[in-house]
């Protein structure tokens, strides 16, 4: 059997998304807004700038050779999560 390497991104590291939004408490409602606008703005620029990407980022979290098992572990959680409520235990 042939040895495969685990694959790893060799792009440049991507920045960690970071959010500022404070929604001032007991504020006016225009206040609350405009922070949840301003939030809302940073993660749609944040994910504009992924969509541009040509190469997988090297600091890529989880890892590309721990994907599938990541993906896996949460589809099954999931399913668990649909299937196996405290309703249909008692049935």
């Amino acid at each position: 059997m042939d040895w495969v390497p685990n694959p790893v991104g060799r792009g440049a590291p991507a920045a960690p998304l970071t959010i500022t939004a404070s929604p001032p408490l007991r504020a006016p409602a225009r206040r609350y807004d405009a922070a949840v606008e301003n939030a809302f703005a940073q993660v749609q620029a944040a994910v504009a700038a992924a969509a541009d990407l040509k190469a997988v980022p090297s600091n890529l979290e989880p890892p590309l050779a721990r994907a599938a098992a990541e993906y896996r572990l949460s589809s099954t959680t999931a399913a668990n999560a649909i299937f196996w409520t405290p309703d249909s235990l008692s049935a």
